[in-house]
């Protein structure tokens, strides 16, 4: 709730007291630990998630199965501010870590179908990035700037095809290399483009992709003409590099496209002047049975009342079909005779067909006719080109575009890999300050000096030396429990013993009977502002050691968008999880910080019992000047647990703290940790 609350009231500009917008410090909460699960979430929590989820834009594709465009869609209620794309990653981490946390319940939970992040969603908070304060180490993001590679640039099979046509086509004697005839690559075409008086010479004003896209057998004889009164190699190569550019090109075909330019004889071979040609596979004279295929569809239709012979009506009808027959058989013969006569010379005279039209029998087999004719034509034409391709054979050519190797120029300036700098990789490296504790006012410990100080006659005395009712009460059951039969009940009360043995020998290391001053609130107040100043003075030179010898700090700092600029990101440095590799004197200046912020929250806490007249916990807090048993060097942990719950950890719990973590006798430590 606390995130959501920080959420939904987020600002562009920070925070005066936290120096941190409200989605920086939902993204703070969402990630740490407070607000990891270790149950199964319930309807609550969950409802919670999903309000949080909702912040997020709405992205998706537009058209949606095209994946071109993009449609954002925001919440006409909340600012752009509120919105952010990384409300859904840190919300499915939490609800994914409660899915597996369901698994070993043996309540009945709830389980969120858990979507993968589409790349919309991380395009966005990529996006989103670049124009805000990291709350995350910039080494962590993966999602770096996408090289733009020109396609002049890029050695694939596409670049190969296009080089070595552009070779040949600037051959002065051209030579190739085919896999296969020019009559079988044409076979395998259904419709071939023919050749038009006129081909070649217009000008092409179609979109460039139906150059490229378009199949090269529906322009072939187009492209044969232009090659044949190309002029220029300009346009030539423009052309058939376009068409060697195809996702599938025909190599061998645009290779024999290209000799027609630079040969000759090959320019002045005359194509059929036909317009198109159909299924090239079958051409020539056609068989006795495909005649007769063809004038099936002139024979006359039976009909029953004109019969000149009895017998029953299948019987005739049969032998009028035989009779239809034996004239296309007649005519079929009489037709191939005449192969390959002209059109208009062709004749069915002296054929004599009793049941057939002859003229109707003509007129079915007229356009496959023409079809064969035509083909045959181009046969012709194809043999004479193949005869001249094959003088030009010659070994393949496997040459190849050189892969382009990028090359910085000498005189550009130095490039930083990142714009916002790492934490871990650029800041925490560099040399830390050296932090006087003088500078600008008392050091850490002073406070204690301080509150010893007096000019008032207000006092407070501690009780004498005496052991608690409730010590004594405790011992006499322990004692008790001690006598029992049983031999871990005994072990067990030993240990409890020995733990108040401990407790009373710190009660009465009290001393007795001193009356120690009370400082006045006025003297509480200058020593608070000395220890604010210092505290505001060791983070400006931590914050300037940071940003040292490197031009991006000040404009980056302009636009608030520098990372570590606030106290609690200078403090997260000292997290141990984080490993970081500090350089000489950079933690030490940190730790040094951070003791500074405890020693101003000891004084505050000082003053507030003295406000409220409590008198014990005020010779409690003058007691425990902190960090006695313990360096904050080498636990910075405990220091940021002190600064984060406004404590000073005791002596005594160090001491149980350390029994714990590692025990003097290799025995059972629960009864420890249970005293701890």
């Amino acid at each position: 709730m606390k995130a959501l609350c920080h959420a939904i009231t987020s600002f562009c500009v920070p925070d005066n007291l936290t120096k941190r917008t409200g989605v920086e410090e939902a993204f703070d909460i969402l990630r740490s630990g407070v607000a990891q699960p270790w149950m199964p979430l319930g309807e609550s929590p969950r409802s919670i998630l999903k309000a949080l989820e909702a912040l997020a834009p709405r992205r998706e594709y537009y058209p949606a199965n095209i994946k071109r465009l993009q449609r954002v869609t925001w919440d006409p209620n909340l600012t752009h501010n509120i919105q952010h794309d990384s409300y859904e990653s840190l919300v499915q981490s939490i609800v994914a870590k409660s899915n597996r946390l369901g698994r070993f319940s043996s309540v009945g939970t709830i389980t969120d179908n858990m979507g993968v992040l589409s790349h919309l969603r991380l395009r966005g908070e990529a996006q989103r990035q670049l124009y805000e304060r990291p709350t995350r180490d910039t080494s962590a993001q993966t999602l770096g700037d996408a090289v733009y590679i020109p396609r002049d640039r890029q050695a694939s099979s596409k670049e190969t095809n296009v080089y070595q046509i552009a070779r040949l086509t600037f051959a002065q004697s051209p030579s190739l290399c085919m896999d296969v005839k020019l009559k079988s690559v044409l076979e395998s075409y259904q419709v071939i483009a023919g050749f038009h008086p006129d081909a070649g010479l217009s000008i092409d004003r179609g979109p460039l992709i139906d150059r490229i896209e378009e199949p090269i057998n529906e322009k072939l004889g187009d492209l044969v003409a232009f090659c044949r009164h190309a002029e220029r190699q300009g346009p030539l190569l423009f052309r058939l590099g376009l068409l060697a550019f195809a996702p599938k090109p025909d190599m061998d075909l645009i290779r024999s496209l290209a000799a027609f330019a630079g040969l000759q004889e090959l320019r002045d071979l005359q194509p059929p002047a036909y317009n198109s040609f159909l299924d090239f596979q079958s051409r020539g004279q056609p068989t006795i049975q495909d005649m007769q295929k063809l004038l099936v569809s002139a024979y006359p239709a039976f009909d029953p009342k004109h019969t000149r012979w009895g017998g029953r009506h299948n019987d005739a009808a049969k032998a009028h079909v035989a009779k239809c027959e034996e004239d296309a058989n007649n005519l079929a013969r009489h037709l191939l005779k005449q192969w390959p006569v002209a059109e208009n010379k062709l004749s069915v005279s002296g054929c004599d067909t009793q049941i057939i039209d002859s003229a109707l029998a003509l007129e079915s087999v007229q356009p496959e006719r023409k079809r064969r004719l035509r083909n045959t034509a181009l046969e012709l034409y194809v043999d004479q080109a193949q005869t001249l391709l094959d003088s030009l054979r010659a070994p393949r050519d496997t040459s190849a575009p050189l892969v382009w190797k990028h090359k910085e120029p000498s005189f550009f300036s130095e490039k930083h890999e990142r714009v916002i700098p790492s934490v871990s990789l650029d800041l925490v490296l560099k040399i830390g300050p050296v932090l006087e504790s003088s500078l600008p006012g008392a050091s850490p410990s002073d406070s204690h000096n301080m509150a010893a100080e007096t000019s008032t006659n207000v006092t407070c005395v501690r009780p004498p030396k005496t052991v608690s009712s409730e010590a004594t009460e405790l011992r006499s059951i322990l004692d008790r429990f001690k006598c029992s039969e049983d031999t871990l009940r005994q072990k067990y009360a030993e240990d409890l013993l020995q733990s108040l043995a401990a407790f009373e020998d710190l009660e009465q290391t009290l001393p007795q009977d001193q009356k120690l001053p009370i400082p006045t609130t006025g003297e509480f107040a200058q020593s608070i502002q000395r220890e604010l100043l210092m505290m505001k003075h060791s983070l400006e030179q931590v914050s300037e050691a940071l940003a040292v010898n490197d031009p991006r700090s000040e404009w980056l700092q302009l636009g608030s968008i520098w990372p570590c600029a606030t106290p609690t990101a200078v403090l997260e440095l000292l997290r141990s999880a984080s490993s970081h590799k500090f350089g000489t004197g950079m933690k030490e200046a940190l730790v040094h910080y951070g003791q500074s912020i405890t020693a101003l929250q000891r004084l505050l806490r000082i003053q507030d019992t003295l406000l409220r007249e409590n008198y014990r916990v005020f010779q409690e807090e003058l007691d425990n000047i902190g960090h006695k048993n313990w360096s904050p060097l080498e636990q910075t942990d405990w220091l940021l647990l002190e600064i984060h719950s406004n404590i000073l950890i005791r002596p005594g719990q160090v001491e149980v703290a350390r029994a714990i973590i590692a025990p003097a006798l290799s025995e059972n430590i629960v009864l420890q940790m249970n005293m701890g």
